[in-house]
């Protein structure tokens, strides 16, 4: 069934920022980032199930070539930083603006990124929600060092998540019809890739601007048809 993820990812931020609620800052460090390294080993074994998905990875290879090099003239990277400091700066101004700083914060932590737009697709192109299940149990500890110190507005989140990822979840579902086999094998190819590269990010072995790879789920598409046509 579609859209569970988003359902699970829900769930585990408003689990999550009610433990932040209660306990406060008592949240040991060290079991906090014991927990996230975990998440980062996670994510680099579905990013090697989704990369073997492909079934021409020269297509993978280029698309992520053409894609980052789009990306990073564009900067994505670069700007969706920009957009989260301007909202956050602009929200965080005194207690009166505690509860708008917690929600816009969080929103834009679990929103805005490579990991809830590859989710939502992979979830509404095949229901597989695996990606977001991964999304979760990050945001569901995340939340809770939020509520710990911003407050009850990171539960307010959950609205913010189910608009975005559900939106997105129900757009690739419309789309999923007209997408071939071979399109959707080289998509998860190019995610799966994506993926990886965030493990590496989690585990601080290797700094990637995953955002910036973004482009490239528009170039596989279109390489996959013209290969289709030539051949």
């Amino acid at each position: 069934m579609r859209g569970i993820g988003t359902i699970l990812n829900i769930i585990t931020v408003l689990i999550g920022g009610s433990i932040g609620l209660i306990i406060g800052n008592r949240l040991p460090e060290n079991i906090h980032r014991a927990v996230i390294g975990i998440t980062g080993f996670i994510s680099l074994v579905i990013g090697i199930q989704m990369a073997l998905e492909s079934k021409n990875i020269l297509i993978v290879l280029i698309s992520l070539m053409v894609g980052v090099v789009a990306g990073e003239m564009a900067d994505i990277d670069g700007r969706l930083k920009k957009f989260s400091e301007a909202i956050e700066k602009k929200f965080s101004k005194g207690d009166k603006g505690k509860f708008s700083k917690a929600f816009l914060t969080s929103s834009l932590v679990f929103c805005v990124g490579p990991l809830t737009i590859l989710g939502s697709i992979k979830d509404g192109l095949s229901g597989d929600y695996s990606l977001l299940a991964f999304k979760s149990v990050l945001d569901g500890f995340t939340s809770i060092a939020f509520a710990a110190s911003l407050g009850v507005g990171v539960l307010f989140t959950a609205f913010t998540i189910l608009a975005v990822q559900g939106s997105l979840t129900l757009f690739a579902s419309t789309i999923s019809g007209l997408l071939t086999e071979a399109v959707i094998a080289e998509l998860s190819g190019v995610g799966g890739v994506m993926v990886m590269s965030i493990g590496l990010n989690i585990l601080e072995i290797k700094k990637f601007k995953t955002a910036n790879m973004l482009p490239a789920l528009v170039i596989a598409p279109i390489i996959v048809t013209l290969v289709a046509t030539v051949s």
